[in-house]
């Protein structure tokens, strides 16, 4: 079967992505990450900065890091997500763009009829022993010491960070 349109080719370049102008929209850098969202066509541009980083581990107890237990052995470093390929895919029902990083595939979807952008990250850490990786984003936004997070996908809790426990105890 032939493809209803042409596969096109280009150099890396900023992408920004919206199925129409009253649905979510999103920029992307040339390396496919993040760099700013808008809720619809009359809102402002939020400027939003996506690195990933990475945590070393250390034993405590006799027990290193790892899925139910987080120790890190300091901040967070920058990891070098490389020259991935990116692809870009746009369509009237889903616009999405993917990028082959060296230790992931990330990737960032716009759905129409949908109310936000969805973020997938497929993590081949198996090069990598006592590493924990972090997807950061960093945004404009005043919100003080609460955010929301994720909870096992089913809904969102308010979080609080509290400078007089570790790292670990706040997330």
């Amino acid at each position: 079967n032939e493809y209803p349109d042409k596969v096109k080719f280009s150099e890396p370049r900023e992408v920004s992505l919206r199925i129409n102008e009253n649905s979510p929209g999103a920029s992307f850098n040339k390396l496919g990450l993040l760099k700013s969202l808008t809720v619809d066509g009359k809102s402002p541009v939020v400027p939003v900065h996506l690195e990933f980083m990475k945590y070393g581990t250390r034993a405590a107890h006799g027990q290193k890091s790892g899925a139910y237990l987080f120790l890190p052995d300091g901040p967070a470093q920058k990891m070098s997500v490389g020259t991935p390929i990116v692809v870009v895919t746009t369509g009237s029902l889903e616009s999405s763009i993917a990028s082959g990083l060296p230790f992931a595939t990330h990737e960032s979807i716009l759905r129409n009829g949908g109310d936000a952008l969805e973020i997938r990250n497929y993590v081949d850490i198996g090069d990598m022993s006592n590493t924990e990786i972090i997807m950061r984003l960093s945004t404009n936004i005043k919100s003080g010491n609460q955010f929301f997070s994720d909870l096992n996908g089913m809904y969102y809790v308010k979080r609080e960070i509290f400078s007089k426990i570790p790292l670990q105890g706040n997330y």
